[in-house]
């Protein structure tokens, strides 16, 4: 009985404590050992168990950047006249000078651009020029060149990158000569380039593109590329490793023999459709595989 009471009373007290306000730090409190019955009646119970969130479906990820208003090639026309495109362009971009941050390209992110072996006198195919990246490029760091074949399949493509040029450019728009070409013909003369340049162009990415046909048409383009190349010509190649269908994790920790299978896939294809490749490598500044070609046996 003793005993009881005790515990009733030392009850009490604890209830009493918690209803007053004390601004002193709490004394630490003594180990009582294990909770009597009556203390355990009057636990807590644990909150139930947090409901298991949703997986976030596409809707719920992060998007693109908005200020990215000039899409790069067809995907990003997504079917709009690019009369509505240049329209919105024009409310953004005061100066060509902020083109670049308005574009949805990789073309301003790459150093190696800089390196281009063009000169006053080189003529150059930009093959999936789509809406210009390379050319804008090429203009605001002021790289010399005497002609650019801008080649894209995508005509909505082509008379935006047209309006740009001329709205943003108006007094070397004359340089770029527009071609719209077939998927499996870039429709220039033969024996009239000093370069062709192909960044991120896609179509002859075998991991990319699956079917046989496909490839097969890739190959009778890339021939029409060689024809259009001038004897001691050459073809720069820029394919970014993530949009070959590689992992999409730091480059550093992709391994060699997966970014070999990467370079050697492409190059079987280049090889296929008659050029000599004069170096190839894995480039971590612009994260791509780079490709140096020639016409075979030059």
């Amino acid at each position: 009985m003793v005993g009881i009471a005790l515990g009733m009373l030392a009850a009490a007290m604890i209830l009493f404590a918690g209803c007053t306000k004390n601004d002193s730090a709490p004394a630490p409190a003594e180990d009582t050992g294990p909770a009597t019955m009556a203390e355990a009646d009057h636990e807590t119970p644990p909150p139930p168990p947090e409901a298991e969130k949703p997986k976030p479906t596409p809707s719920d990820l992060p998007t693109a950047d908005p200020n990215r208003i000039i899409p790069s090639g067809p995907g990003g026309m997504a079917g709009r006249p690019a009369a509505e495109v240049m329209k919105l362009v024009e409310e953004k971009v005061t100066t060509a000078e902020d083109l670049p941050k308005f574009f949805s390209s990789s073309v301003f992110d790459n150093p190696e651009l800089e390196r281009l072996p063009i000169n006053e006198n080189s003529v150059i195919a930009d093959i999936g020029a789509g809406t210009g990246a390379l050319e804008v490029y090429l203009l605001l760091h002021k790289m010399p060149f005497k002609k650019i074949y801008a080649v894209d399949t995508d005509e909505p493509s082509i008379d935006l990158g047209k309006a740009i040029l001329e709205r943003y450019f108006p007094e070397s728009a004359g340089k770029i000569e527009w071609v719209h070409s077939e998927y499996e013909d870039v429709k220039l003369p033969a024996d009239s380039i000093d370069l062709g340049i192909l960044i991120n162009a896609h179509f002859f990415v075998p991991s990319l593109v699956k079917e046989p046909y496909k490839l097969n048409i890739a190959r009778q383009c890339l021939t029409t590329v060689g024809r259009a190349l001038k004897p001691d010509g050459e073809v720069y190649v820029y394919q970014n490793i993530y949009i070959a269908g590689k992992p999409a994790h730091t480059f550093r920790e992709i391994d060699p023999p997966l970014l070999d299978e990467a370079v050697d896939e492409m190059g079987q294809q280049f090889k296929t459709a008659g050029f000599d490749i004069k170096s190839k490598d894995a480039m971590e500044t612009c994260e791509c595989a780079f490709f140096r070609l020639g016409k075979y046996g030059k």
